[in-house]
């Protein structure tokens, strides 16, 4: 718990929280838009690609937490 702690506040001792909520509005845009192409036969190909990714995010977030 004390690494964590230890972490965090040198995540926001560097200003760096904005940033890391930003990777999150940064993956979930283009999700939404490729699932939303889908219809049209376009996000077919970045579909998958952007969810791969997301769901790493995903991860990497939980193991932070």
């Amino acid at each position: 718990m004390r690494v964590r702690r230890t972490l965090v506040a040198a995540v926001r001792g560097l200003g760096l929280a904005p940033a890391v909520e930003l990777g999150s509005v940064t993956l979930f845009v283009p999700a939404v838009v490729s699932l939303a192409l889908i219809v049209v036969g376009v996000g077919v190909l970045p579909t998958p690609v952007v969810l791969f990714w997301a769901r790493r995010y995903a991860q990497l977030r939980r193991v932070w937490g």
